[in-house]
Protein backbone atom coordinates (compact mmCIF):
# COMPACT_ATOMS: atom_id res chain seq x y z
CA UNK A 1 0.00 0.00 0.00
CA UNK A 2 2.88 2.03 0.79
CA UNK A 3 3.96 1.77 -2.88
CA UNK A 4 1.51 0.86 -5.08
CA UNK A 5 -1.75 3.42 -6.31
CA UNK A 6 -3.94 0.48 -6.66
CA UNK A 7 -4.24 -2.20 -4.26
CA UNK A 8 -6.63 -5.20 -4.99
CA UNK A 9 -7.92 -6.08 -1.95
CA UNK A 10 -9.79 -9.83 -1.15
CA UNK A 11 -10.94 -10.07 2.66
CA UNK A 12 -12.48 -12.72 4.09
CA UNK A 13 -13.90 -13.95 7.42
CA UNK A 14 -14.95 -10.54 9.43
CA UNK A 15 -14.57 -7.98 6.99
CA UNK A 16 -16.84 -10.29 4.17
CA UNK A 17 -18.98 -10.60 7.16
CA UNK A 18 -19.60 -6.61 7.23
CA UNK A 19 -19.53 -5.40 3.90
CA UNK A 20 -16.82 -6.38 0.60
CA UNK A 21 -14.07 -3.86 0.41
CA UNK A 22 -13.38 -3.58 -3.16
CA UNK A 23 -10.28 -1.05 -3.20
CA UNK A 24 -7.61 0.02 -1.20
CA UNK A 25 -5.76 3.04 -2.65
CA UNK A 26 -3.27 5.22 -1.90
CA UNK A 27 -3.15 8.66 -3.13
CA UNK A 28 0.20 10.90 -3.97
CA UNK A 29 1.87 9.11 -0.98
CA UNK A 30 -0.57 10.61 1.30
CA UNK A 31 -1.82 7.03 2.40
CA UNK A 32 -5.29 7.56 2.04
CA UNK A 33 -7.30 4.88 2.16
CA UNK A 34 -10.95 4.42 0.20
CA UNK A 35 -13.36 2.25 1.42
CA UNK A 36 -16.20 1.14 -1.67
CA UNK A 37 -18.69 -0.75 0.06
CA UNK A 38 -21.22 -2.87 -1.59
CA UNK A 39 -25.35 -2.95 -1.16
CA UNK A 40 -24.72 -1.44 2.43
CA UNK A 41 -27.06 2.17 3.55
CA UNK A 42 -24.53 4.79 3.68
CA UNK A 43 -25.38 5.11 7.76
CA UNK A 44 -24.39 1.63 8.47
CA UNK A 45 -21.44 1.47 6.14
CA UNK A 46 -19.89 5.16 8.00
CA UNK A 47 -20.36 3.01 11.10
CA UNK A 48 -18.64 -0.17 9.82
CA UNK A 49 -16.20 1.62 8.80
CA UNK A 50 -14.34 2.98 11.04
CA UNK A 51 -13.60 -0.83 12.64
CA UNK A 52 -12.63 -1.99 9.15
CA UNK A 53 -10.46 1.07 8.46
CA UNK A 54 -8.97 0.51 12.20
CA UNK A 55 -8.35 -3.40 11.57
CA UNK A 56 -7.17 -2.67 7.64
CA UNK A 57 -4.26 -0.46 8.57
CA UNK A 58 -3.52 -2.88 11.87
CA UNK A 59 -2.99 -6.13 9.60
CA UNK A 60 -1.65 -4.48 6.32
CA UNK A 61 1.26 -2.77 7.98
CA UNK A 62 1.84 -4.97 10.98
CA UNK A 63 0.72 -2.90 13.80
CA UNK A 64 1.69 0.25 12.33
CA UNK A 65 -0.62 2.95 11.24
CA UNK A 66 1.00 4.36 8.17
CA UNK A 67 -0.60 7.98 7.67
CA UNK A 68 -1.65 10.92 10.00
CA UNK A 69 -5.12 11.08 8.34
CA UNK A 70 -7.92 7.86 7.40
CA UNK A 71 -10.92 8.98 5.64
CA UNK A 72 -13.49 6.30 4.55
CA UNK A 73 -16.53 6.85 2.44
CA UNK A 74 -18.83 5.54 0.58
CA UNK A 75 -17.42 5.69 -3.03
CA UNK A 76 -19.02 4.18 -6.44
CA UNK A 77 -16.62 1.92 -7.61
CA UNK A 78 -17.69 3.32 -11.61
CA UNK A 79 -17.78 7.01 -10.53
CA UNK A 80 -14.00 7.18 -10.63
CA UNK A 81 -13.06 5.21 -13.21
CA UNK A 82 -12.31 6.34 -17.09
CA UNK A 83 -13.52 4.59 -20.08
CA UNK A 84 -9.98 3.54 -20.60
CA UNK A 85 -10.10 1.02 -17.68
CA UNK A 86 -7.73 3.50 -15.22
CA UNK A 87 -8.22 5.28 -11.95
CA UNK A 88 -9.65 8.79 -12.23
CA UNK A 89 -7.69 10.36 -9.43
CA UNK A 90 -9.47 14.21 -9.20
CA UNK A 91 -12.66 12.17 -8.96
CA UNK A 92 -11.48 10.25 -6.52
CA UNK A 93 -10.12 13.12 -4.56
CA UNK A 94 -13.58 14.75 -4.79
CA UNK A 95 -15.23 12.01 -3.56
CA UNK A 96 -13.05 11.37 -0.45
CA UNK A 97 -13.36 15.59 0.10
CA UNK A 98 -17.16 14.86 -0.32
CA UNK A 99 -17.28 11.72 2.08
CA UNK A 100 -17.83 12.37 5.69
CA UNK A 101 -14.29 11.69 7.75
CA UNK A 102 -14.69 8.92 10.21
CA UNK A 103 -12.86 9.54 13.60
CA UNK A 104 -9.66 8.08 14.59
CA UNK A 105 -8.36 7.94 17.87
CA UNK A 106 -6.00 10.30 17.63
CA UNK A 107 -3.56 8.64 20.92
CA UNK A 108 -4.04 5.40 19.73
CA UNK A 109 -3.08 6.23 16.33
CA UNK A 110 -0.22 7.87 17.41
CA UNK A 111 0.63 4.92 19.98
CA UNK A 112 0.91 2.91 17.32
CA UNK A 113 2.79 4.69 15.16
CA UNK A 114 5.56 5.19 17.63
CA UNK A 115 5.67 1.10 17.34
CA UNK A 116 5.23 -1.84 19.98
CA UNK A 117 8.18 -0.48 22.57
CA UNK A 118 5.77 2.69 22.65
CA UNK A 119 3.02 0.46 23.37
CA UNK A 120 2.87 0.80 27.12
CA UNK A 121 -0.03 0.69 29.42
CA UNK A 122 -2.05 3.97 28.62
CA UNK A 123 -4.67 3.29 31.41
CA UNK A 124 -1.52 4.33 33.94
CA UNK A 125 -1.80 7.75 32.44
CA UNK A 126 -4.91 8.50 33.54
CA UNK A 127 -4.69 11.36 36.06
CA UNK A 128 -5.34 10.13 39.69
CA UNK A 129 -8.79 12.02 41.28
CA UNK A 130 -9.83 12.55 37.21
CA UNK A 131 -13.59 11.38 36.91
CA UNK A 132 -13.16 8.01 35.27
CA UNK A 133 -15.64 4.64 34.57
CA UNK A 134 -14.82 1.52 36.88
CA UNK A 135 -11.50 0.83 36.89
CA UNK A 136 -11.00 -2.79 35.63
CA UNK A 137 -7.57 -2.73 37.36
CA UNK A 138 -9.24 -1.13 40.81
CA UNK A 139 -6.27 -3.34 43.86
CA UNK A 140 -7.84 -3.69 47.23
CA UNK A 141 -7.22 -1.14 50.19
CA UNK A 142 -3.95 -0.90 51.10
CA UNK A 143 -2.57 -3.00 47.92
CA UNK A 144 -0.26 -0.39 45.72
CA UNK A 145 -1.47 0.49 41.94
CA UNK A 146 2.01 -0.66 40.71
CA UNK A 147 2.15 -1.31 37.01
CA UNK A 148 1.94 -4.81 36.18
CA UNK A 149 -0.48 -5.86 38.87
CA UNK A 150 -3.46 -7.56 38.66
CA UNK A 151 -6.86 -5.38 39.53
CA UNK A 152 -10.18 -7.64 40.36
CA UNK A 153 -13.77 -6.44 40.05
CA UNK A 154 -16.68 -8.26 41.31
CA UNK A 155 -18.44 -10.70 39.12
CA UNK A 156 -22.60 -10.17 39.02
CA UNK A 157 -24.29 -12.80 37.66
CA UNK A 158 -27.01 -12.93 36.34
CA UNK A 159 -27.19 -9.43 34.88
CA UNK A 160 -29.90 -8.12 36.30
CA UNK A 161 -32.95 -6.85 34.56
CA UNK A 162 -34.81 -7.79 31.65
CA UNK A 163 -32.01 -8.32 29.50
CA UNK A 164 -30.71 -10.84 32.25
CA UNK A 165 -33.60 -12.88 33.13
CA UNK A 166 -33.99 -13.56 29.13
CA UNK A 167 -30.62 -14.97 28.91
CA UNK A 168 -30.89 -17.47 31.77
CA UNK A 169 -34.15 -18.23 30.50
CA UNK A 170 -32.08 -19.75 27.66
CA UNK A 171 -30.24 -22.07 29.69
CA UNK A 172 -30.68 -25.35 31.07
CA UNK A 173 -31.79 -25.52 35.14
CA UNK A 174 -28.34 -26.79 35.96
CA UNK A 175 -26.83 -23.37 34.47
CA UNK A 176 -29.18 -21.37 36.00
CA UNK A 177 -27.50 -21.09 39.66
CA UNK A 178 -25.59 -18.13 40.86
CA UNK A 179 -22.08 -17.86 41.28
CA UNK A 180 -20.50 -18.58 44.55
CA UNK A 181 -20.03 -15.91 47.39
CA UNK A 182 -16.41 -13.91 46.61
CA UNK A 183 -16.12 -14.80 42.95
CA UNK A 184 -14.57 -11.76 41.54
CA UNK A 185 -13.06 -11.02 37.67
CA UNK A 186 -9.71 -10.41 37.88
CA UNK A 187 -7.76 -8.64 34.95
CA UNK A 188 -3.87 -10.09 35.16
CA UNK A 189 -0.91 -8.12 32.81
CA UNK A 190 0.26 -11.21 30.14
CA UNK A 191 4.36 -10.02 29.29
CA UNK A 192 5.18 -11.61 25.80
CA UNK A 193 8.98 -11.83 26.52
CA UNK A 194 9.16 -11.23 22.75
CA UNK A 195 8.22 -7.57 22.66
CA UNK A 196 9.19 -7.30 26.47
CA UNK A 197 6.39 -5.09 27.17
CA UNK A 198 2.24 -6.14 28.51
CA UNK A 199 0.63 -6.52 25.69
CA UNK A 200 -3.16 -7.96 26.17
CA UNK A 201 -4.93 -8.32 29.90
CA UNK A 202 -6.14 -11.76 30.88
CA UNK A 203 -9.49 -12.03 32.10
CA UNK A 204 -10.81 -15.06 34.38
CA UNK A 205 -12.55 -15.20 37.85
CA UNK A 206 -10.64 -15.23 40.93
CA UNK A 207 -12.10 -16.42 44.08
CA UNK A 208 -11.51 -16.47 47.70
CA UNK A 209 -12.72 -19.41 49.72
CA UNK A 210 -13.01 -19.25 53.14
CA UNK A 211 -9.90 -20.85 54.36
CA UNK A 212 -7.93 -18.42 52.55
CA UNK A 213 -6.98 -20.22 49.30
CA UNK A 214 -7.51 -18.43 46.16
CA UNK A 215 -8.32 -20.09 43.09
CA UNK A 216 -8.74 -19.04 39.41
CA UNK A 217 -10.67 -20.26 35.94
CA UNK A 218 -12.98 -23.62 36.78
CA UNK A 219 -11.59 -23.90 39.88
CA UNK A 220 -13.57 -21.39 41.58
CA UNK A 221 -16.72 -23.72 41.35
CA UNK A 222 -14.70 -26.53 42.99
CA UNK A 223 -14.75 -30.65 41.80
CA UNK A 224 -17.80 -32.34 40.47
CA UNK A 225 -19.23 -29.34 39.18
CA UNK A 226 -21.97 -30.30 36.16
CA UNK A 227 -20.61 -29.14 33.02
CA UNK A 228 -23.56 -27.01 32.39
CA UNK A 229 -21.97 -24.40 35.41
CA UNK A 230 -18.98 -24.50 34.14
CA UNK A 231 -20.57 -22.90 30.73
CA UNK A 232 -22.15 -20.70 32.77
CA UNK A 233 -19.15 -19.23 34.12
CA UNK A 234 -17.71 -18.70 30.23
CA UNK A 235 -20.80 -16.70 30.01
CA UNK A 236 -20.64 -14.66 33.30
CA UNK A 237 -16.92 -13.59 32.45
CA UNK A 238 -17.77 -12.82 28.99
CA UNK A 239 -20.29 -11.16 30.00
CA UNK A 240 -18.28 -9.12 33.34
CA UNK A 241 -15.75 -8.61 30.92
CA UNK A 242 -17.21 -6.99 28.31
CA UNK A 243 -19.30 -4.57 30.75
CA UNK A 244 -16.41 -3.42 32.32
CA UNK A 245 -14.04 -3.12 29.21
CA UNK A 246 -17.01 -0.79 27.66
CA UNK A 247 -16.50 1.25 30.83
CA UNK A 248 -13.16 1.76 30.38
CA UNK A 249 -12.82 2.25 26.63
CA UNK A 250 -15.81 4.77 27.39
CA UNK A 251 -13.31 6.67 29.65
CA UNK A 252 -11.03 6.35 27.06
CA UNK A 253 -8.86 3.87 28.84
CA UNK A 254 -8.31 1.55 26.13
CA UNK A 255 -6.66 -2.15 25.93
CA UNK A 256 -6.99 -5.53 24.70
CA UNK A 257 -8.71 -8.35 27.17
CA UNK A 258 -8.34 -11.99 26.34
CA UNK A 259 -11.42 -13.71 27.32
CA UNK A 260 -11.20 -17.85 27.94
CA UNK A 261 -14.01 -19.73 26.18
CA UNK A 262 -14.16 -23.49 26.87
CA UNK A 263 -14.81 -25.82 23.85
CA UNK A 264 -17.78 -27.02 25.15
CA UNK A 265 -19.18 -23.87 25.90
CA UNK A 266 -19.53 -23.64 21.67
CA UNK A 267 -22.45 -25.83 21.67
CA UNK A 268 -26.31 -25.77 22.21
CA UNK A 269 -28.07 -24.45 24.65
CA UNK A 270 -25.08 -22.19 25.81
CA UNK A 271 -23.64 -20.87 22.18
CA UNK A 272 -26.83 -18.62 21.39
CA UNK A 273 -26.51 -17.47 24.36
CA UNK A 274 -22.90 -16.83 23.84
CA UNK A 275 -23.63 -15.10 20.56
CA UNK A 276 -26.32 -13.01 22.41
CA UNK A 277 -24.21 -11.58 24.78
CA UNK A 278 -21.32 -11.00 22.42
CA UNK A 279 -23.74 -9.08 20.16
CA UNK A 280 -25.26 -7.03 23.30
CA UNK A 281 -21.80 -4.92 22.46
CA UNK A 282 -20.69 -3.02 19.67
CA UNK A 283 -18.89 -4.35 16.75
CA UNK A 284 -16.25 -1.57 17.14
CA UNK A 285 -15.56 -2.71 20.93
CA UNK A 286 -15.69 -6.55 20.04
CA UNK A 287 -13.46 -6.32 16.86
CA UNK A 288 -10.68 -3.66 18.85
CA UNK A 289 -10.38 -4.95 21.85
CA UNK A 290 -11.63 -8.21 22.52
CA UNK A 291 -8.86 -11.20 21.82
CA UNK A 292 -11.06 -14.60 22.86
CA UNK A 293 -9.23 -18.20 23.71
CA UNK A 294 -10.35 -21.09 23.17
CA UNK A 295 -10.05 -23.39 25.72
CA UNK A 296 -10.41 -27.43 27.01
CA UNK A 297 -10.31 -28.57 23.58
CA UNK A 298 -10.87 -32.46 24.19
CA UNK A 299 -8.78 -35.15 22.33
CA UNK A 300 -11.60 -36.53 20.56
CA UNK A 301 -12.30 -33.14 18.61
CA UNK A 302 -11.59 -33.84 15.28
CA UNK A 303 -9.93 -31.10 12.39
CA UNK A 304 -13.99 -30.73 11.57
CA UNK A 305 -15.03 -30.04 14.88
CA UNK A 306 -12.57 -27.73 15.02
CA UNK A 307 -12.86 -25.85 11.97
CA UNK A 308 -16.59 -24.63 13.13
CA UNK A 309 -15.74 -24.13 16.57
CA UNK A 310 -13.22 -21.60 14.86
CA UNK A 311 -15.18 -20.15 12.45
CA UNK A 312 -18.40 -19.41 14.70
CA UNK A 313 -15.57 -16.93 16.96
CA UNK A 314 -13.60 -15.09 14.16
CA UNK A 315 -15.82 -13.07 13.36
CA UNK A 316 -17.04 -12.02 17.08
CA UNK A 317 -13.37 -10.80 17.91
CA UNK A 318 -10.30 -9.41 16.96
CA UNK A 319 -8.19 -12.21 17.11
CA UNK A 320 -8.87 -15.90 17.90
CA UNK A 321 -5.95 -18.02 20.08
CA UNK A 322 -6.20 -21.97 20.53
CA UNK A 323 -4.85 -23.40 23.68
CA UNK A 324 -4.30 -27.42 23.67
CA UNK A 325 -2.36 -29.92 25.13
CA UNK A 326 0.53 -31.22 22.75
CA UNK A 327 0.39 -34.42 23.64
CA UNK A 328 -3.46 -35.08 24.04
CA UNK A 329 -4.43 -36.00 20.13
CA UNK A 330 -3.12 -35.02 16.60
CA UNK A 331 -1.21 -31.49 16.12
CA UNK A 332 -2.06 -31.95 12.38
CA UNK A 333 -5.83 -31.44 13.00
CA UNK A 334 -4.85 -27.55 13.95
CA UNK A 335 -3.55 -26.95 10.30
CA UNK A 336 -4.77 -24.35 8.21
CA UNK A 337 -7.69 -23.13 11.26
CA UNK A 338 -7.80 -19.23 10.76
CA UNK A 339 -6.30 -18.27 13.95
CA UNK A 340 -4.02 -16.14 15.00
CA UNK A 341 -1.79 -18.62 17.71
CA UNK A 342 -1.49 -21.88 18.94
CA UNK A 343 -1.09 -22.00 22.63
CA UNK A 344 0.05 -24.54 25.57
CA UNK A 345 1.15 -24.29 28.94
CA UNK A 346 4.76 -25.33 29.06
CA UNK A 347 5.83 -28.41 30.41
CA UNK A 348 8.94 -28.41 32.66
CA UNK A 349 12.15 -29.28 30.70
CA UNK A 350 13.56 -26.99 27.90
CA UNK A 351 14.44 -29.74 25.98
CA UNK A 352 10.40 -30.76 25.65
CA UNK A 353 9.46 -27.28 25.05
CA UNK A 354 11.76 -27.32 21.82
CA UNK A 355 10.76 -30.39 20.67
CA UNK A 356 6.76 -29.27 21.24
CA UNK A 357 7.54 -25.96 20.08
CA UNK A 358 8.99 -27.54 16.70
CA UNK A 359 5.85 -29.67 16.64
CA UNK A 360 3.49 -26.95 17.03
CA UNK A 361 4.96 -24.70 14.45
CA UNK A 362 4.97 -27.66 12.14
CA UNK A 363 1.55 -28.37 12.35
CA UNK A 364 0.38 -24.81 12.06
CA UNK A 365 2.33 -24.50 8.84
CA UNK A 366 4.59 -21.54 10.30
CA UNK A 367 2.13 -19.45 12.38
CA UNK A 368 3.01 -18.10 15.62
CA UNK A 369 2.91 -20.28 19.03
CA UNK A 370 2.40 -18.91 22.19
CA UNK A 371 2.88 -20.78 25.80
CA UNK A 372 1.90 -20.04 29.13
CA UNK A 373 3.95 -20.19 32.61
CA UNK A 374 7.37 -19.82 31.48
CA UNK A 375 10.02 -20.28 34.48
CA UNK A 376 13.52 -20.22 33.48
CA UNK A 377 16.14 -18.49 30.73
CA UNK A 378 16.92 -22.00 29.10
CA UNK A 379 13.09 -22.63 27.98
CA UNK A 380 12.63 -18.89 27.06
CA UNK A 381 15.88 -18.71 24.62
CA UNK A 382 14.62 -22.19 23.45
CA UNK A 383 11.45 -21.45 23.17
CA UNK A 384 12.39 -18.01 21.22
CA UNK A 385 14.68 -19.77 19.11
CA UNK A 386 11.28 -22.06 17.84
CA UNK A 387 9.52 -19.28 17.12
CA UNK A 388 7.27 -18.94 19.80
CA UNK A 389 5.82 -15.89 21.91
CA UNK A 390 5.95 -15.97 25.56
CA UNK A 391 3.70 -15.13 28.22
CA UNK A 392 4.60 -15.27 31.79
CA UNK A 393 1.89 -16.41 33.76
CA UNK A 394 0.11 -19.72 34.18
CA UNK A 395 -2.69 -20.29 31.62
CA UNK A 396 -6.13 -18.75 31.47
CA UNK A 397 -8.70 -21.61 32.22
CA UNK A 398 -6.50 -23.73 33.87
CA UNK A 399 -7.81 -25.43 36.83
CA UNK A 400 -4.38 -25.16 38.77
CA UNK A 401 -5.32 -24.15 42.45
CA UNK A 402 -1.75 -24.65 43.34
CA UNK A 403 -0.33 -22.16 40.70
CA UNK A 404 -2.26 -19.63 42.01
CA UNK A 405 -2.07 -18.30 45.37
CA UNK A 406 -1.12 -14.36 46.11
CA UNK A 407 2.50 -14.41 45.67
CA UNK A 408 1.71 -15.54 42.25
CA UNK A 409 -1.15 -13.35 41.66
CA UNK A 410 1.27 -10.10 42.62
Amino acid sequence: ARYARNVELICDGVFRRHLEVRHVYSLHGDDTFILSFADLPEAEATRRAAVIANELMHRLVGNRFIGAQIQVGTIDRDAVITEAGELDLAAIEAAVAAARPVPVDDGDAARRAAGPDAMDDDWQAVPKGSPTAPDLRSAPPGKRQEQGEPRWQKLHWPPDGPRGAALMDALPDAAREGLPDGVTLVFRPTFAARWGRVTHYQCLPRRRHDDGRVTLGGAVLGAGVPAARRAALDLAVVYGALTELQAAVEARRSAEVILPVAFATLHAPYFPVLVDILHGFSDALRLRYLTLELVHVPPAATAAHLVGAVRSLTTDCRDLLVRVDPAAGDLRRFHGLPVRALGTVLPAAAHEARQIAESVLAALGGDHTYWWNVQTDDERRALIGAGGILINGPSIGADCPELMGEQELA
